[in-house]
C-alpha cells in the first residue's frame, strides 16, 4: 500500500469516528484540509447513513463540487435525502454543465422535479444544454463564461467582469461579441487590466479565433485543445453566436472516455458491452464468465490453427529425420516470440488511436522496432538453447524452458498491469453476447489459414517435397511485407468503425481515401524492390541451383498489393458497415477455389502451378471485398494513384535492368539495386507531385528545421 492509499484510509477512518461522536465542528475543519477528489472519495466508502450525515456537514460550495464529480445514483440519493431549501442552494451553486451531464441520465419525472428547484435563468440555460447530443461540442460546453461587448471600454468591461464574475467557471480568457451576439475575438484578462481605462475592447482583442461549432463531434474540441495547449474553447452555432465554452477539464474527461471507448473497440465490443462492462454491480462470478467467454474464441482459433500446423508438419517427411527434429523443438518458441511482439504493437496501435496519432510514419517506426525486437530476443532464446538443450534427450529440459520462459513473462506482464486495469465485469449477457459475435471472425480466419496451409499439403503430395521448400521460400519475404503493411487495417477498424456507425461520410470516406493511397504508395514500392533484386538475391543467397526461384518470386510479389487491400477493406469497410457475411463468404469461396486450382495445377506445374492459384486466390479475394465495397466508397478515386505508383515501379524495374544487368550476384550488388530501384520510384513521384508522398517529405523537412532551431537553441 503506498502513502496516498494510507492517508485515505486514516482520513476515512478519522471521518468515520468523528460522526460517530458527532463532533461536527471538528469534522468541519478537518475537512477543510482535504481536496473535493479525497472527500469524494471517503463518501463512497462511508455506510448510507454516514454519508448523509457528511454530506449535511459540508459547506455548501463544497457539497456543490462532490455532487458534480459524482454519478447519477449518488446524485439521486444524496438530494433525496435532502430538505428542498438545501437542494435548492447546493444545485445553484452547481456548475450547470456538470448538471447537465447528470439530468440527462435521469428519468423524466425526477429531471422535471429538479429543474423547479433552479432559477429560471438556470432552468433555462440547463434545458439548452440537454438539447445537444452527448458526442457534441454543445452536450460538453458550459454556458458559465463571460463575454463583453466590442465597442466597451477597457473600464467598462472591466466593470461587467465584476458584475457576472461569480456565474463564470472560468476567467482566463474574454470572449468578445459584437451586437448580434457573434463572436469576434478573444481577450486576455491580463491585456484587458495592464490596458488604459479608455481604450476600446475592439482595438485590444485577438481576432484569431480558435473556436469550434455547436453541433461538431467533441473529439474535434480535443485536437484542437491539445493542439494549440488551450485553458478553454468557444463553442459558436453556424451564424457563429457565441453559445459556451468548453473548459480543460472537460476536455480531459473526453480525452480518458473516448480511449477507453477506443481500446473497447479495438478489442471488438459495442457500446452495449461497454456499458455491462463498466457496471460496477455485477458480481465477481458474473464477471469471469464474461471475460472467458470473450476470450475463448480467439483462443479456440489458435489452438485450432496449432493442430492444423501439427497435422500439416506430420505430413512432411523430412521432419521425421532425426537430422531434422531438433528443428521442431523451435517451433514454440518462435510462435511465443511472434505472439508477444504482436501484443507489444498492438498495445501501441491501440495508444495511437487514442491519441489520433496513426500514421504512416508510426507504422514504418513500430515494425523496425518489432523487427530488432524480434532479433534480440531470437538471439537470447538461441543462446539459452544452445547452452541447455544438448541432444533429442533434452527434450523436456526444452520444453521446460519454454513453459517456464513463458509463464514468467505473463506474470511480469500482469503484475505491470494491476495499476492500470481493474477486475473485470462479467455477467451472463456478456458472455453470450461475446460467443454470438465472435464465431464470424472464426470462420474466415480458419479458412484463410486452411488456403495457406493445406496449399503446401496438396503440392508435396501431388509433386515433391523439392517444389514445396520453392513455393514456401519463393513467398516469405513477400510475407512479411504483407504482415506489415496489412496492419493498418487492424488499427484502423476502432475508428473506422465509430466512423460508420455515426454516419461520418465525410470523415469515413478521406481516412479510408488516405489509407488506401498509403497501402498503394507503400505495398506497390515493396513488390517493385522484390522483382527488380529476386535475380540476384536468390543467386547468392540461395546459390545459383536455386535460380528459378527467383522467377517464382517475382511472379508471387503481386499478393504484397492484393492482400493488404482485402485486408483494408476487411477492417474498414465490411466488418464497420455490418457486412460480417461477405467477409466469411470471400474467405470461404477462396479457401474452396485453392484447393481445386491447386488440385489442377500442382502435378504438372509444380510450385509455379501453386504461384498460380496464390495469385489468383487473393486476386479474386480482393476483387470480391471491392465488389462489395463500392456501395460504401468510391474506388474512382484511387486510380490516379494507382497509374502513379504502377508507373513508377515499371520505370524503376527498366532502370534497374538497364543499369545494373551487368553487376555479378553479390550482398553488395543486391542492396545497389535495392537502393536504385528505391530512388527512381520516389523520384518518379516527385516528379509527378505526388500529394501523399510530398506530404510527407514536407513533415520530414519541418521536423529537421525544428530539430536545427532547437539544437541553436541549446547552443
Amino acid at each position: 500500500m503506498d502513502r496516498k492509499q494510507d492517508a485515505s484510509k486514516d482520513l476515512l477512518n478519522e471521518v468515520t469516528i468523528l460522526i460517530e461522536n458527532n463532533k461536527i465542528l471538528e469534522l468541519r475543519e478537518l475537512l477543510e484540509e482535504y481536496h473535493i477528489i479525497d472527500i469524494f472519495e471517503i463518501m463512497e466508502n462511508l455506510e448510507e447513513n454516514e454519508k448523509i450525515k457528511l454530506f449535511e456537514v459540508l459547506p455548501l460550495d463544497m457539497a456543490a463540487s462532490i455532487l458534480e464529480e459524482s454519478d447519477v445514483e449518488f446524485f439521486s440519493n444524496i438530494l433525496s435525502k435532502l430538505d428542498t431549501e438545501n437542494k435548492k442552494n447546493i444545485l445553484e451553486l452547481m456548475s450547470l454543465d456538470d448538471m447537465a451531464d447528470i439530468l440527462s441520465q435521469l428519468e423524466e419525472d425526477e429531471r422535471e422535479n429538479i429543474m423547479e428547484l433552479l432559477s429560471e435563468k438556470d432552468a433555462d440555460d440547463v434545458k439548452e444544454l440537454l438539447i445537444y447530443e452527448e458526442e457534441s461540442t454543445g452536450g460538453i460546453m458550459t454556458t458559465g463564461y463571460i463575454q463583453i461587448n466590442e465597442y466597451m471600454t477597457a473600464k467598462e468591461a472591466i466593470s461587467h467582469m465584476r458584475e457576472y464574475a461569480e456565474d463564470a467557471e472560468t476567467i482566463y480568457y474574454v470572449y468578445v461579441v459584437d451586437n448580434e451576439e457573434r463572436l469576434v475575438g478573444v481577450l486576455s484578462l491580463r491585456e484587458l487590466i495592464l490596458a488604459r481605462d479608455s481604450s476600446i475592447v475592439k482595438d485590444l482583442m485577438s481576432e484569431n479565433i480558435i473556436s469550434v461549432f455547436v453541433d461538431e463531434d467533441r473529439e474535434e474540441a480535443v485536437r484542437l485543445v491539445s493542439k494549440y495547449n488551450l485553458i478553454a474553447i468557444p463553442v459558436i452555432d453556424r451564424e457563429h453566436r457565441l453559445k459556451g465554452i468548453i473548459t480543460v477539464d472537460d476536455i480531459i474527461d473526453v480525452m480518458e472516455e473516448e480511449a477507453t471507448e477506443d481500446m473497447y473497440k479495438f478489442a471488438g465490443t459495442s457500446e452495449h458491452e461497454i456499458d455491462i462492462a463498466q457496471n460496477v454491480n455485477k458480481t465477481a462470478t458474473e464477471q469471469i464468465f464474461s471475460s472467458v467467454r470473450a476470450r475463448i474464441p480467439w483462443l479456440i482459433i489458435t489452438l485450432l490453427a496449432g493442430l492444423l500446423s501439427s497435422a500439416i508438419l506430420s505430413n512432411l517427411d523430412f521432419i521425421m529425420n532425426p537430422k531434422y527434429a531438433s528443428l521442431v523443438f523451435f517451433i514454440p518458441v518462435v510462435l511465443g516470440m511472434g505472439g508477444n511482439i504482436g501484443t507489444q504493437s498492438s498495445a501501441l496501435a491501440v495508444m495511437s488511436l487514442s491519441n489520433k496519432d496513426l500514421e504512416f510514419n508510426n507504422v514504418i517506426r513500430e515494425a523496425v522496432v518489432g523487427i530488432i525486437t524480434g532479433i534480440i530476443c531470437s538471439l537470447i532464446v538461441s543462446i539459452i538453447v544452445f547452452i541447455f538443450i544438448k541432444d533429442t534427450n533434452d527434450f523436456y529440459l526444452y520444453i521446460l524452458i519454454n513453459v517456464i520462459t513463458s509463464l514468467v513473462g505473463n506474470i511480469v506482464l500482469v503484475n505491470s498491469l494491476k495499476q492500470y486495469v481493474s477486475t473485470p465485469n462479467v455477467n451472463k449477457e456478456r458472455v453470450r453476447y461475446h460467443l454470438s459475435k465472435s464465431w464470424k471472425f472464426l470462420i474466415p480466419q480458419f479458412s484463410i489459414l486452411i488456403y495457406t496451409s493445406l496449399d503446401k499439403v496438396i503440392l508435396g503430395n501431388l509433386a515433391n517435397m523439392t517444389e514445396v521448400a520453392y513455393y514456401d521460400q519463393s513467398q516469405k519475404i513477400i510475407r512479411i511485407a504483407v504482415s506489415l503493411v496489412s496492419s493498418v487495417g487492424v488499427a484502423l477498424l476502432p475508428r473506422m468503425t465509430y466512423l460508420a456507425q455515426n454516419n461520418k461520410k465525410e470523415e469515413f470516406d478521406n481516412l479510408l481515401t488516405k489509407s488506401l493511397n498509403n497501402v498503394l504508395l507503400v505495398s506497390i514500392y515493396i513488390v517493385t524492390v522484390i522483382i527488380c533484386v529476386s535475380p540476384n538475391f536468390v543467386d547468392w543467397f540461395f546459390s545459383k541451383e536455386y535460380r528459378n526461384m527467383a522467377l517464382l518470386m517475382q511472379i508471387v510479389s503481386p499478393i504484397g498489393v492484393f492482400i493488404p487491400i482485402a485486408t483494408i477493406l476487411w477492417n474498414t469497410v465490411l466488418i464497420p458497415n455490418k457486412l460480417d457475411n461477405i467477409a466469411i463468404k470471400s474467405a470461404i469461396y477462396c479457401a474452396i477455389m485453392s484447393v481445386i486450382l491447386n488440385t489442377l495445377l500442382d502435378k504438372n506445374l509444380g510450385a509455379l502451378g501453386a504461384i498460380i492459384t496464390l495469385l489468383v486466390v487473393e486476386f479474386y479475394g480482393m476483387s470480391y471485398r471491392i465488389y462489395h465495397s463500392r456501395k460504401y466508397y468510391n474506388f474512382k478515386i484511387l486510380i490516379p494513384s494507382l497509374c502513379k505508383y504502377l508507373g513508377a515501379g515499371i520505370f524503376s524495374y527498366i532502370c534497374v535492368i538497364l543499369f545494373t544487368g551487368f553487376m555479378k550476384s553479390s550482398i553488395i550488388s543486391t542492396v545497389i539495386i535495392g537502393i536504385i530501384s528505391t530512388i527512381v520510384y520516389f523520384l518518379i513521384l516527385i516528379a509527378m507531385k505526388d500529394k501523399l508522398l510530398l506530404s510527407y517529405l514536407e513533415k520530414v523537412k519541418m521536423r529537421l528545421k525544428r530539430g536545427e532551431l532547437n539544437d541553436k537553441k541549446i547552443i
